[in-house]
């Protein structure tokens, strides 16, 4: 699955092949990306701040896209709102991940969206280095099934 994301990501968002992210792992509850420094900088050197709300955005996205493959769904997610807080400035490469409390959670959106072609979901992702907390995110994720 984690060949089928960074495809995805590839071929379907390209600011994100332009910012350099990689999909490091993934499970149904749990992805981490890697986000170079250097092709997300500002003019401070640290990390650029819409390069750290994307990457955020990015992870709860890619969960979902894994979890419809997955489970044989076609859809299209989308993020409905997202809100960010930055604790700190990033000066180094930085790892994103989106993690989800429990199955439950994921089951819960996965028979929504099979019975009515549309669910929602709110989504927690966070970035650390060197396992300090940067930044974190919450997003309301929408799927809506392909007709």
């Amino acid at each position: 699955m984690r060949d089928y994301i960074q495809k995805i990501i590839d071929q379907e968002i390209p600011i994100a092949r332009k910012m350099g992210i990689k999909v490091n792992s993934y499970l149904p509850t749990r992805i981490v990306l890697d986000i170079p420094l250097r092709a997300n900088r500002n003019h401070r050197h640290t990390a650029f701040g819409g390069s750290i709300y994307s990457g955020l955005v990015l992870a709860g996205w890619c969960l979902l896209i894994g979890n419809l493959q997955a489970n044989n769904l076609a859809g299209d997610v989308v993020i409905q709102r997202g809100e960010v807080e930055y604790y700190r400035p990033i000066n180094d490469d930085f790892e994103v991940a989106c993690a989800l409390v429990d199955m439950d959670q994921i089951s819960s959106f996965l028979d929504r969206f099979s019975q009515k072609g549309k669910a929602k979901i709110m989504l927690n992702s966070t970035i650390r280095v060197r396992n300090e907390l940067l930044a974190e995110f919450t997003g309301k994720y929408v799927a809506l099934a392909n007709h």
